[in-house]
């Protein structure tokens, strides 16, 4: 995998996430990260958060991609989709048929939801 390129495909808007409570034993964390000026023909494949590769969910709204990953318990009702990597924080995503990383270097934590 091949490190950012020195082209700008993309400006991180916001980068955040957030731990969550549902039941008392139903918990997790979503990562959401918000992306402004993304280039035609970047596709978002992966999040790396604490060790984890996560798959990325993306929503387009109004020129702004919303992309968010969730890591939840095993009792969740939610099926926990991860593996394990040995990396720093980081954004994976394809540019014309490779890929690269982009790392999340300034991703704040936000305080615990309650749903």
């Amino acid at each position: 995998m091949m490190k950012c390129t020195g082209e700008r495909l993309f400006e991180i808007k916001n980068a955040y996430y957030q731990s969550w409570v549902a039941k008392t034993n139903e918990n997790g964390t979503n990562i959401f990260i918000d992306l402004v000026k993304t280039k035609e023909g970047v596709t978002f494949d992966s999040i790396i958060f604490r060790g984890l590769k996560l798959p990325v969910f993306i929503e387009d709204k109004e020129g702004t991609l919303h992309l968010k990953s969730i890591i939840n318990s095993f009792i969740s009702k939610i099926k926990p989709d991860f593996k394990v990597a040995d990396a720093p924080d980081q954004l994976i995503y394809t540019f014309k048929g490779k890929k690269h990383s982009y790392l999340l270097k300034n991703i704040r934590r936000e305080n615990m939801k309650y749903l």
